[in-house]
């Protein structure tokens, strides 16, 4: 997860209006707010507060609103969750992906940034990320989960080649190109952006490169 800024909401606007979806889909970078896939074709509208078809004011509140994928929408359902369009999460979670060749195991570690730093509903996002990339049932949402690992796993290796070209480089001009390259692939507008900016945050030297200015 990564902070989300809303478009300012207009005097008028129908949440059911392509206008309203597709400044939704923009302002989500294009991807679920959740885990940050860009690649899906099940996209739904999901309420950060859940309405239960209840609460009018909920349903149609604009910044009540973001862009998930079903898999996420499904298992966060009507928990609570961090308002990423009024806190960053990235101040709060880390992700992390380890495979374990040896062991045939793919994991994704969703842990706690600070424990003696804490906003509203982090436990309960907390809970919910590691569902959504490792549910183990039922099979469905299982499938999907590893579905989703992969994906990260994929996106992930072409980083870190990306990475390890930028760091081996010793040309000058050519490494300028190689982080001017590795800047954008760490802005939040990308998919898995909070894994890659984890990997960047847990070297000293990266970070002071790449996001301590930020």
């Amino acid at each position: 997860m990564v902070k989300i800024e809303r478009t300012p909401k207009p005097e008028n606007y129908d949440i059911t209006s392509d206008e309203f979806l597709e400044i939704l889909i923009k302002d989500c970078y294009d991807k679920c707010y959740i885990c940050e896939q860009t690649d899906f074709t099940d996209a739904e509208k999901e309420h950060i507060t859940a309405h239960l078809n209840k609460d009018h004011r909920l349903k149609n509140d604009w910044n009540n609103i973001l862009l998930s994928c079903s898999h996420c929408n499904g298992i966060k359902s009507t928990d609570r969750i961090i308002d990423c369009t009024n806190i960053d999460p990235e101040e709060y979670i880390e992700l992390r992906y380890e495979n374990d060749t040896l062991e045939f195991k793919e994991n994704i570690f969703v842990e706690i940034k600070d424990k003696n730093k804490y906003t509203e509903f982090l436990y309960e996002t907390i809970d919910i990320l590691k569902r959504v990339y490792n549910s183990d049932k039922p099979a469905l949402t299982k499938r999907n989960s590893r579905t989703l690992r992969s994906k990260v796993n994929k996106e992930l290796t072409e980083f870190r080649k990306n990475l390890d070209t930028y760091i081996s480089e010793t040309d000058d001009i050519l490494k300028r190109h190689h982080y001017d390259k590795m800047k954008k692939l760490i802005q939040i507008n990308v998919q898995f952006a909070a894994f890659k900016r984890q990997i960047i945050r847990d070297n000293k030297y990266l970070f002071e490169v790449f996001l301590e200015s930020e």
